[in-house]
């Protein structure tokens, strides 16, 4: 599993080894929970292909190898990034901060949300799973178990039995 922030500021080649530029967002299919592409922040003024569909991605390392890019436009992570949460009752839960994705068919996996930077040191961040999330206009609607949490801790802590923390 990798973070969204795996792919941003890659450089992307052509398979000829042409520099087309580098990966200044991801494009989504909320609904599909998927990765469908990456926006380019283009080397050329003039050209308008700003987008690499996912299936015209040769290789993904320290650089980005593709087949070629197209014009397109769509939803993208940053305009929905710090979105707020809410649950069922329009309780904010936090704000969106970054995506887990599968690495094998950059299907999306979950949701990381932050809670706040004291909660965050305490608790850790919350993630949710996408299929438990409806995408709103101006928010994302919580649809899970409150019962069950799922949560990042920071490094070099564990949680207890009785809930505090300790050094690993």
């Amino acid at each position: 599993m990798i973070r969204s922030k795996y792919f941003y500021m890659k450089k992307v080649y052509d398979k000829e080894g042409k520099f087309l530029g580098i990966i200044e967002d991801l494009v989504l299919d909320f609904f599909c929970g998927k990765i469908i592409g990456f926006k380019l922040s283009l080397s050329s003024l003039f050209s308008k292909k700003n987008f690499v569909p996912i299936d015209k991605v040769i290789s993904i390392n320290e650089k980005v190898i593709i087949e070629e890019s197209i014009k397109f436009n769509g939803l993208y992570f940053k305009d929905i990034k710090r979105l707020e949460i809410l649950n069922l009752n329009g309780h904010m839960l936090g704000v969106l901060e970054d995506l887990i994705i599968n690495r094998e068919n950059y299907s999306i996996v979950g949701l990381i949300v932050s809670t706040g930077i004291i909660e965050e040191i305490i608790k850790g961040k919350k993630i949710f799973l996408i299929e438990d999330c409806i995408l709103g206009e101006q928010s994302i609607m919580y649809i899970g178990n409150k019962n069950i949490e799922l949560k990042i801790l920071a490094k070099g802590l564990v949680n207890r039995e009785d809930g505090r923390k300790e050094k690993a």
